[in-house]
C-alpha cells in the first residue's frame, strides 16, 4: 500500500472513531436542550474560554438526539465570543451538518459563571428555543 493511501485510510479510520475518543483536557462540551426527549450535544476541541472580548474559533462535532435516540452526528464549527465585562457572558455561534441538513446554533452563556444560558438552534427547517449548559464531556450520548 502506498504511503498516501495508508494516510488516507488512517485519517478515515480516525474520523470514524471520533465519537469513541474520551474527552481530554482542552476540550469542552455543550448540551442544548429543546425538551425532555430532544437535545443537541456539541463537543469542541478547545478549552472553554472565559476571557471577555476574546474570539475563540471552534471545531468539533454535533450530535442530534430525538426521542432519546441519536438521530445523527456530524461536524460543527464556529466561534465563541467573550462578551465585554459589563455583559458577563459568552456568545457561541456554530454551524453544523448532520446527514444532508445544515443547522445553526446561537447561544449566550451568561448564567452560573458563564456555564449556563439559552438561545436557538435552527435545524431541518425548524427553529427551536434551547436551554444550554457546559457539561462534562463524559456525558456525550453514545449509540
Amino acid at each position: 500500500m502506498s504511503k498516501r493511501r495508508a494516510l488516507v485510510v488512517a485519517t478515515l479510520a480516525g474520523s470514524l472513531c471520533l465519537g469513541l475518543v474520551p474527552a481530554r483536557a482542552g476540550e469542552f462540551c455543550l448540551n442544548a436542550v429543546v425538551d425532555a426527549d430532544t437535545n443537541f450535544f456539541f463537543h469542541f476541541q478547545k478549552k472553554y474560554p472565559t476571557k471577555p472580548d476574546k474570539i475563540t474559533p471552534l471545531n468539533g462535532k454535533a450530535i442530534f438526539v430525538d426521542g432519546g435516540l441519536i438521530q445523527g452526528l456530524g461536524p460543527a464549527y464556529g466561534e465563541l465570543l467573550g462578551l465585554p465585562e459589563g455583559d458577563a457572558g459568552n456568545s457561541l455561534g456554530t454551524t453544523f451538518t448532520i446527514g444532508t441538513s445544515t443547522g445553526h446554533a446561537a447561544i449566550v452563556l451568561d448564567d452560573n459563571g458563564k456555564m449556563s444560558g439559552g438561545g436557538t438552534v435552527d435545524f431541518g427547517g425548524v427553529s427551536r428555543s434551547v436551554t444550554a449548559d457546559i457539561v462534562d464531556c463524559a456525558t456525550e450520548p453514545t449509540p
